[in-house]
Order: C-alpha cells, then structure tokens, then sequence
C-alpha cells in the first residue's frame, strides 16, 4: 500500500454519473424543484431537503429517513460510504462519528489526513439505512446514484474522492473489479464535467471494526503519503 514512486492511473472517463441524469429531472419536474436552485453552490440545504424526501425505491423500508449528505461546496475532498447504518438513521448524519464506523473514520481515515470532519464533504452510495444492514440491491443504487451528478456540482473546488467500499468505488469508477482490498493504494483520476479529480479507493471503515490490524496499519501509513503528496 505505499505511494513511493506511484503516480495517478491514466485519466478515465467514467460515464456513470450521466446515466442518471435525465432520471433526476424528471424527479425535479415533478416535485417542482428548480434545478438552477439546486446547482447553485449557495443551495445546498435545497438538495437535502430532496433527498431527505426521496422514496423512490425499496430501501426507504428499513429507514427512518434517507440520510442526507454533508456538503460543503468550499470542501476540495469527497467521500462516499455504502449506506447509512442504525446510529447514522437515527441521528440521521453519515458517518455518525459515535457509531463504530464513523468512530473509525475519525480515527483512522481523517486522523492520518490531517483533516476534520468540517474539512471533507461525506455522502454515501445509497442514503437509507437497509433493514438489518443488508446489502443495498443493484436497483436500489441505481435510484440513488441520480443524485450523485449534483452532489460533485455543488462543489467549486473538488480535488479528491475517497471512496470507501466495493460498492461505492464501483459506483464512482463505473467498472467491476475482484475485491477493493485488490486496488487498495493506488490512485485513478476521473474526468468530470471539464474537471479532473482525484480517486481513492480505501476499505470501508466496518473492514477494520472486524479486525485486520495489519491492514490498518498499512492503510494509515498510505494516508499519510497521500496527505504528503496530495494535501499538503
């Protein structure tokens, strides 16, 4: 997992997030949102608040509410999770920092950034928390990823996604892969709207609540290279 001598993987072009472009209009015709409003950086809590009301597919079932994200369009790094789980419904906050994957985060991920929690944008593959913590079904993400286009919009200087999971990678990169623990440490870029960004996948922070010191201890030298290299 070390960056020595690593430079970014060739640029690729992911067409994910345009797929479900036309899908997210048409929800904001019909809830007669403006999205001039919702593009502009300043309207950030207009696109929670339609989040927060989304009920489009089955995994609102299982959930209090869908969890919106937590944008700040100055933020230069994203990151996005599977799913929210029990605490993170319940306080309705990704990546709830008391939960023991939010715990970790703190600790693990934005310790060894040198970052807070107000420095990083943190959104999730899909917002509702599925019952018993399943596994988010491929129609369920795909109704959420909609949402994704506008999440990057809001922001005026976005540099670096931190993707944490097999499933969140997959939805950023747009491609299948064996296990996140197979690219762990390298680093993609992605061409969006003009923009180059930064991608890194990293394991989801529930990996290390199961264990796997040795990888965690790998994974907080490899941030604090990307933090040298990349944040500094």
């Amino acid at each position: 997992m070390s960056l020595r001598d690593r430079s970014p993987k060739p640029v690729f072009e992911s067409d994910l997030f345009f797929d479900f472009e036309e899908k997210f209009y048409s929800y904001l015709n019909s809830h007669s949102i403006c999205y001039q409003d919702i593009a502009s950086p300043k309207q950030v809590g207009i696109l929670r608040g339609a989040i927060k009301k989304c009920v489009r597919c089955t995994a609102i079932r299982g959930a209090t509410a869908p969890v919106p994200p937590i944008l700040n369009p100055q933020n230069r790094i994203l990151v996005i999770a599977r799913n929210p789980g029990r605490q993170e419904d319940k306080h309705q906050v990704p990546l709830y920092r008391n939960a023991p994957g939010g715990s970790y985060f703190n600790k693990y991920y934005l310790k060894p950034l040198g970052l807070s929690r107000n420095q990083v944008s943190i959104s999730n593959t899909i917002h509702c928390y599925t019952k018993n913590d399943r596994r988010p079904l491929k129609s369920e993400v795909e109704h959420c990823a909609m949402w994704k286009p506008f999440e990057l919009n809001l922001h005026d200087n976005l540099e670096v996604i931190f993707t944490l999971g097999n499933m969140a990678t997959r939805l950023v990169m747009g491609w299948i892969f064996p296990s996140i623990t197979r690219i762990v440490g390298n680093i993609y870029e992605l061409r969006y709207n003009g923009k180059v960004v930064k991608i890194i996948p990293l394991c989801h922070p529930g990996y290390f609540t199961r264990g796997n010191h040795k990888e965690r201890q790998q994974m907080i030298e490899f941030l604090q290279t990307v933090r040298k290299k990349f944040l500094t």
